[in-house]
């Protein structure tokens, strides 16, 4: 049989496979097409690693992304003629053959799974948001494989839940994923008529990356229905999983986790100007009044020049040439998609002056070295704003610990009038844990500074751990308290 007569078979199964346009059930053709797999590749004498499943399903996912762009049409009509392409087939089988020279490509495990399930039970509605591409889809396509997936950023489906939502919601009745839901707002209040009549838990799974429009309806129409959930890309946790963790502190820094510098041949310099773009276009032309584009991308640079610092918005309106509102407003847009977020300052019970405005971190490292104009990993190893990159680091990634494991923890900081501080302070479990973060890999004793002076003003109910988190390889347990490695923050 001619290898283009023999993918006609692997094609038409594929489109028999089709669900909702033109969006696959990876997991379930790749299960279904393992013998068709195998025939094809014993006969061309290629050796597919099939016993890798996930890391051959994960690598599948960006062929059949390509392939169903190809076969089928606006409409979401098969394009037979396509299928009849003998060059079309004969490329498709040749693709499919070359999956085992792809390196690095694997699903991996995301931490947050196991809490999905456990709360899934308890509410009719789970809700997952995030920055974009930081593995939303992935993730409840593979953890949750029995649910239908319904795709808001295809127009025939918007168009379906917002002109007839009594029929969208009567075929999409139970069991079912609806990725991008903040395109459709209007579908809220159908879906809280809808789960209130029917009482059943885990009927739907929401996501969404435009969280300020998302969050804002599911307040309104959702409240008390919906179980809330943030991911964020992947954490040192997941990534030494996976053994993908770097070995260099630089090379976290500057990669970050976006999960597609790790599955694909991609540097941060090649992903992350498409990334911007695809967010200025996407998410904030289109749900914003911003019109100049460019004055917003210079704003986002200089919100990355200020990382670590204290927020001075009328510094930052004059640097950019706006006004103190648009820096306001532009700030909330930026938090609520998941680029950026402000740490609060800590003061609560303390008799003496203290700073009380907050300070500016960025979700993910790699994204904020590539607004720096950062090109390599080396050039971390002398530049200046080294320690708050790696401080944001370090915060964002307990953030993540705790996010992923739904443990809720708040989050502060903490600085007197003398510009003492301490980096980081967690109020969790009736405690306050306090952390000075250091970029240095020598471990010093003035780094207690911050520490010993929050403790002595602070009231004596107000007790907790001591720790140092700093760039060597080494954790010492002190009497004082722990100096902790970055590479055990997934500990923390």
């Amino acid at each position: 049989m001619k290898p283009y007569i023999k993918s006609k078979l692997l094609v038409l199964a594929l489109a028999s496979l089709a669900r909702e346009g033109n969006v696959v059930h990876f997991s379930g053709f790749a299960r279904k097409m393992n013998h068709i797999f195998y025939f094809c590749a014993s006969e061309a004498s290629a050796k597919v690693p099939f016993n890798a499943y996930f890391e051959f399903m994960y690598g599948f996912k960006s062929l059949l992304t390509w392939f169903s762009r190809i076969i089928f049409s606006e409409n979401q009509v098969l394009r037979l003629n396509k299928i009849k392409n003998k060059f079309f087939l004969c490329k498709f089988y040749n693709e499919l053959l070359d999956l085992h020279k792809i390196k690095n490509i694997m699903l991996v495990p995301r931490q947050i799974t196991a809490s999905l399930r456990t709360i899934l039970p308890k509410f009719p509605i789970l809700l997952v948001t995030g920055p974009r591409q930081s593995g939303k889809t992935t993730l409840l396509r593979d953890a949750f494989p029995d649910y239908r997936y319904v795709n808001m950023e295809l127009i025939d489906n918007r168009n379906f839940a917002t002109e007839d939502p009594r029929g969208f919601l009567r075929m999409y009745d139970k069991n079912v994923i609806i990725d991008e839901a903040q395109r459709v707002p209007e579908l809220f209040s159908w879906l809280q008529a809808k789960t209130d009549e029917d009482r059943q838990m885990g009927q739907y799974i929401l996501s969404g990356s435009q969280n300020f429009l998302l969050m804002a309806k599911t307040s309104q129409s959702l409240a008390g229905r919906v179980g809330i959930f943030k991911l964020l890309p992947l954490s040192h946790t997941e990534l030494k999983t996976a053994n993908l963790m770097p070995a260099e502190v630089e090379t976290a820094l500057f990669i970050g986790g976006y999960p597609s510098l790790f599955d694909r041949d991609f540097t941060p310099p090649q992903y992350f100007p498409s990334y911007i773009e695809t967010y200025l276009e996407r998410d904030v032309r289109a749900l914003t009044n911003v019109q100049d584009l460019s004055l917003f991308r210079k704003f986002l640079r200089l919100c990355a020049g200020r990382v670590g610092q204290i927020m001075n918005y009328v510094a930052l309106a004059n640097d950019c040439g706006i006004s103190q509102i648009t820096v306001k407003n532009w700030l909330s847009i930026l938090e609520a998609s998941y680029i950026l977020f402000q740490l609060p300052p800590y003061f609560e019970n303390f008799n003496k002056r203290l700073v009380k405005s907050s300070k500016l971190y960025f979700y993910d490292t790699g994204l904020l070295c590539y607004l720096l104009n950062l090109h390599t990993a080396t050039t971390l190893q002398n530049y200046y704003a080294r320690g708050s990159i790696f401080e944001n680091m370090v915060i964002v990634e307990m953030l993540k610990n705790r996010f992923n494991t739904n443990h809720p923890a708040s989050f502060y900081f903490w600085q007197d009038s003398n510009a003492i501080e301490v980096d980081l302070v967690v109020s969790e479990s009736a405690q306050v844990n306090l952390f000075e973060i250091k970029s240095s890999f020598t471990i010093k004793s003035d780094f207690w500074k911050g520490l010993t002076a929050f403790r002595k003003d602070a009231p004596a109910h107000i007790s907790g751990s001591d720790n140092v988190v700093y760039a060597g390889d080494e954790t010492q347990p002190r009497t004082i308290g722990t100096f902790w490695s970055w590479r055990d923050i997934p500990k923390l």
